[in-house]
């Protein structure tokens, strides 16, 4: 993820200086089929692109995109259970979480550079579906250190 990250952003800052290039930010809303993951809710986040056109005469362009949400979070109180039988009430954090790594080109419809233009962008990666529980130290005010995190389900696939 670092990589993909770095070689954006190296990639924005290079082509900086010519009209070719672009880099922005932009929030994804990824919303599930419902016949397929019914639990799902959806997904909304922050996600990164940047794009260089090889070509001045043609509104192609190539990009590479990240993006990252969180499609479930919820903290309940809850009684936590230590090894030696002891138990503590503690917050306990359920998060579940998208993120999405993109490679693909664009091509931009027309030539001139209008404030709205469309775009076709056929795009492959990956996607990686994350659940995580962090059990919260109450005898740690600054939530500095958690009694336990533990990822519970993970999947990735190619989108």
């Amino acid at each position: 993820m670092k990589t993909i990250l770095l070689s954006i952003f190296a990639m924005a800052c290079f082509t900086a200086q010519s009209q070719r290039a672009q880099f922005g930010t932009y929030i994804p809303v990824d919303i599930p089929i419902k016949s397929t993951m019914p639990n799902m809710s959806t997904s909304v986040g922050f996600g990164i692109s940047g794009m260089y056109s090889p070509f001045t005469s043609t509104p192609f362009y190539i990009e590479a995109k990240a993006s990252w949400g969180t499609y479930s979070s919820k903290t309940l109180n809850q009684t936590y259970s230590f090894g030696d039988g002891s138990q503590t009430q503690t917050n306990v954090t359920y998060r579940s979480s998208l993120h999405k790594y993109l490679i693909g080109t664009k091509f931009m419809i027309g030539n001139s550079y209008s404030t709205v233009r469309g775009y076709v962008t056929p795009q492959v990666g990956v996607a990686n579906l994350r659940s995580r529980i962090v059990i919260a130290d109450p005898t740690d005010v600054d939530d500095c250190k958690a009694l336990e995190r533990k990822t519970t389900h993970q999947f990735s696939g190619f989108v």
